[in-house]
């Protein structure tokens, strides 16, 4: 994404208050109807991170990830996902609360969009991501999490995948499968195939050895 450059004229002015920037954010409260109240949703969020806090932000924001429906284009999409990825460690929190709550195929698959990009802007954040999925009791937020890992290179991103191999949901196997097999190497192979050996879910072996072709291929 694109740094947005302030200019002179937004530096001079005063700073935005906590309050009037919940107002804000909080006008359109209802989902965007049309294609001109969607892109003024995202017009005003960008405003709004240029001078204040991300936190309330992002908080908005991902209430309308995997939104369906016309108007959420695939480049509005892109656009929510890039504004949550500026806000940085407060789009983690924010869009794996979403994916608990709304666990869509559509939801899971942005807020892990949006994980990925959080850490190729900070990858130390792969640490704590990791020791929340030991302790996370949602399977969807520890899909989400794997998912999410896929192009870290952090040694505790590939810890945590090679763990997340053996966790009880099937879903979350699966996706760990996956995100090491975009990792790459000897090691994801060797993993997955030590796993595929235990693997007593058939749609998740089926998914093993999708990942072991995809490697081999």
């Amino acid at each position: 994404m694109t740094m947005q450059t302030v200019s002179p004229a937004t530096m001079s002015e005063p700073r935005v208050h906590s309050e009037e920037v919940s107002r804000a954010m909080k006008r359109p409260r209802l989902a965007p109807r049309t294609e001109a109240e969607c892109d003024a949703l995202l017009r005003r969020a960008e405003r709004l991170l240029l001078v204040s806090g991300s936190g309330d932000i992002a908080i908005d924001l991902a209430r309308f990830i995997g939104a369906a429906g016309a108007i959420w284009t695939s480049a509005r999409r892109k656009r929510l996902q890039e504004l949550l990825v500026s806000t940085g460690p407060s789009a983690v929190a924010a869009v794996l609360d979403e994916a608990s709550r709304h666990p869509r195929s559509e939801v899971v698959d942005d807020a892990a969009s949006v994980i990925r990009g959080v850490l190729r802007a900070a990858p130390y954040l792969a640490a704590p991501l990791a020791m929340r999925s030991t302790i996370e009791p949602s399977p969807i937020v520890r899909a989400v999490i794997a998912a999410g890992m896929d192009q870290s290179n952090e040694p505790t991103g590939h810890s945590c995948l090679l763990r997340l191999l053996d966790d009880p949901s099937p879903a979350v196997r699966e996706a760990a499968g996956w995100a090491l097999v975009r990792r790459g190497g000897e090691r994801a192979q060797h993993a997955i195939q030590q796993r595929l050996t235990r693997e007593r879910d058939a749609l998740t072996r089926e998914a093993f050895e999708d990942a072991i072709a995809e490697l081999n291929g």
